[in-house]
């Protein structure tokens, strides 16, 4: 585990068991400390020239996250920082440093979209879902093309709900009782 503590938007960070590449949902990163109320928290991570942004999730006075083995996919130092915000409100923290250890197996592999915004997906597609048993109907899913970086919505034929469409400003808009 990987905690990390937040003193006055001061960043530090210290490993309980070690992290390996290639590690795959077995590494967990802990936020504790003093956490200002009222935003949402991202962490930053970085190795060389590769950047990746992560949703942490609220568990109590804490936050975090499961990292993967394609956040994982270097050996070697990780940068670390928190980013806050609240609305149009941004906050960084300072810097800290992780030691990510070698193994012999695995393809150097790093993020094609940003973490996050998977995690917005798929956070999407829950709520759909959940909506869609509520209303005993079909839901809709989201993919993103790595190519153009277009996001594709699929709707089941029972489909009725909102559509969502990216702007050309790449906001994602939802249309209320839309039809595909």
């Amino acid at each position: 585990m990987i905690w990390l503590k937040l003193v006055n938007w001061s960043l530090s960070a210290g490993v309980d068991t070690p992290a390996n590449r290639m590690d795959n949902e077995t590494v967990e990163v802990r936020l504790a400390g003093d956490i200002p109320e009222g935003y949402q928290w991202e962490l930053l991570i970085s190795h060389e020239e590769y950047l990746d942004v992560i949703h942490l999730d609220a568990d109590g006075d804490e936050y975090r996250t499961l990292l993967t083995a394609e956040q994982l996919a270097f050996d070697g130092d990780y940068e670390m920082q928190l980013r806050a915000f609240s609305d149009y409100l941004v906050k960084h923290s300072t810097k800290t440093v992780v030691r990510i250890g070698e193994t012999i197996s695995g393809d150097e592999q790093w993020p094609e979209v940003p973490t996050v915004f998977s995690q917005m997906l798929d956070r999407a597609e829950e709520a759909l879902a959940a909506a869609a048993e509520m209303r005993g109907a079909g839901y809709a899913t989201f993919d993103v093309d790595t190519d153009t970086g277009d996001l594709i919505m699929t709707y089941p034929d029972d489909y009725y709900g909102p559509d969502f469409r990216l702007t050309d400003d790449g906001d994602l808009e939802v249309i209320p009782n839309g039809s595909n």
